[in-house]
């Protein structure tokens, strides 16, 4: 326990710790920001996935949304991931039917400013070496 300077008792698992320590030991792959404008040159949305940890089987992946359009009271990111499975996610409603895996807001991070940024996550099975992340989309307006 906290006495002899763990942060639970011996065996017990902490889910925030795990991502904390996954989260300091950097990614392990990354892929490059994507951008895209509609007629409007500063609208648009910027999505950044990075695979946090990995072990046999899956791996825990981040997103970040960036709102280069106008104010949005309310969001919802699209993307593609043939052979991946959401199991778990976070700040976000997640469902995953099959190949698309579609992201709404929670009541605490629905608004998103112009210029703005939110963070979500996810652990997922994957049998492979690079999971797939493709053809983001905020609200309809595709980001890659």
């Amino acid at each position: 326990g906290e006495a002899d300077g763990c942060i639970a008792q011996a065996g017990q698992f902490v889910p925030q710790r795990a991502y904390d320590l996954a989260i300091a030991a950097g990614p392990t792959s990354t892929t490059t920001t994507t951008t895209s404008t509609s007629n409007n040159p500063g609208s648009g949305c910027t999505v950044t996935h990075r695979v946090v940890s990995r072990w046999s089987g899956g791996y825990t992946g981040e997103i970040v949304i960036g709102n280069r359009g106008p104010a949005l009271n309310g969001w919802t990111l699209t993307f593609s991931a043939p052979g991946v499975s959401v199991t778990q996610g976070w700040n976000g409603t997640w469902t995953d039917t099959g190949d698309v895996v579609r992201v709404g807001n929670t009541s605490w991070n629905g608004s998103l400013p112009t210029g703005g940024t939110t963070t979500i996550g996810y652990n997922a099975s994957y049998q492979g070496t690079t999971p797939p992340f493709i053809s983001p989309a905020l609200n309809g307006t595709v980001c890659s």
